[in-house]
């Protein structure tokens, strides 16, 4: 039975969104597939991190010091349209010295599969995590030290949520150009900026053909071939920032989920034992453009148990909630945003926590944008309203 009405709450919700559909629905679910990767190798000394050799001579007091040092920051990206993998190693480096020697990786991975179906609704797969490993050795004083932190996370879930703060960029320069504004033309620049990637990260002697081709090739589509160099500086237009701006942060879907959140610490400077935490993370979140795109909602909300081997509590449990709306004036050029949000750690100081904010930003003329809001901040502990705003006078 719960199983049952659980799958007749999401039909509602998805029912409900169908009744308020936008014009670019399935622009916001395109997915197209990708693939890029890159690795560079640069200077890491102790003494200036952008060498990877430096010896120094000081002769008051007398002192010789050498340090040989590398980094290196490898990225990688790949989506079929059903498998995303993602590994990122930024921050990893060795370094040699009179000194002493060190070492640290890191590296980040994801990976998530699309290709599961559950009660008829598209389901997922997911894992991630962070991992680093230090290693210090001193030479004089002779020392040690080895730290290093684990926290992998797996999960399933059913849903999906997209960004989609590219589509309504592409919608804008649409606008901004005074051309017409057809679901033909915006898939056909996502469908060329769903190539960013691979393109920007291609290998290359002379970027700037890299950059030249794309915005010539994405001029074509808009259909203006003739003005690519004012595509291209496009954001510095007032107007069009203040839009971009607006539609900042933008998601679009359904999803919920349930993660497995393992985390783990050592030090071997610590006379403490090795700290471990396990939380379990049940989550759901809604995202969607309402009454012709001019009313954007979100919904969050997450339930974690979890255990800890560090501090006084051994069982924690942690919520969320978030609610945001956000609405778009056509004319005047304004938008208005509140925002909802409340907090329970059992682990925290402060048990219960509850912040709520609206602000309206407005763009009188280009040379004059204004903004004011309101505040309550921990739990009416701070109650608050501003306004600001810049205006160019000559």
């Amino acid at each position: 039975m719960r199983k049952g009405l659980f799958i007749l709450v999401i039909i509602l919700a998805i029912g409900t969104a169908g009744l308020f559909a936008g014009p670019y629905d399935e622009i916001y679910t395109l997915s197209l597939p990708y693939q890029y990767q890159s690795l560079t190798v640069d200077g890491s000394s102790a003494t200036n991190g952008a060498h990877a050799f430096d010896i120094q001579l000081t002769t008051s007091p007398v002192n010789f010091t050498m340090e040989a040092g590398l980094g290196a920051d490898w990225e990688y990206a790949a989506y079929d349209g059903t498998n995303f993998l993602w590994f990122d190693t930024s921050g990893t480096r060795v370094r040699v010295g009179s000194s002493g020697i060190s070492a640290l990786a890191t590296g980040n991975a994801s990976y998530r599969n699309y290709g599961f179906q559950l009660e008829g609704l598209d389901a997922y797969i997911s894992a991630s995590g962070f991992a680093s490993a230090n290693l210090d050795i001193g030479f004089s004083p002779v020392s040690s030290s080895f730290i290093t932190t684990l926290s992998p996370e797996v999960g399933f879930g059913v849903g999906r949520v997209y960004g989609i703060q590219n589509t309504r960029e592409i919608i804008n320069t649409l606008e901004h150009f005074n051309l017409p504004v057809t679901v033909e033309t915006v898939k056909a620049v996502a469908e060329l900026d769903y190539t960013r990637g691979e393109r920007f990260n291609t290998y290359t002697n002379d970027y700037s053909e890299i950059l030249t081709g794309y915005w010539k090739e994405k001029a074509e589509l808009l259909g203006i071939g003739d003005k690519a160099l004012e595509l291209y500086l496009v954001g510095n237009s007032q107007e069009y920032a203040f839009e971009k701006a607006r539609w900042s942060g933008l998601r679009y879907g359904w999803t919920t989920y349930i993660e497995a959140r393992p985390w783990f610490f050592y030090s071997s400077n610590s006379t403490s034992d090795p700290e471990f935490m396990l939380d379990i993370a049940i989550a759901g979140e809604y995202a969607t453009l309402l009454n012709n795109d001019t009313l954007y909602v979100r919904g969050y909300a997450d339930l974690i148990p979890g255990i800890t081997t560090s501090g006084t509590q051994f069982f924690t449990f942690k919520t969320n909630l978030d609610a945001l709306a956000r609405y778009f004036f056509a004319d005047p050029r304004m938008y208005a945003e509140g925002t909802v949000s409340i907090d329970i750690n059992s682990a925290a100081a402060k048990v219960f926590d509850l912040d709520v904010t609206a602000e309206l930003d407005y763009m009188i003329n280009p040379n004059f944008t204004a903004f004011a809001g309101a505040q309550i901040l921990n739990t009416f502990g701070t109650i608050a309203v501003y306004a600001g705003g810049e205006m160019r006078l000559f």
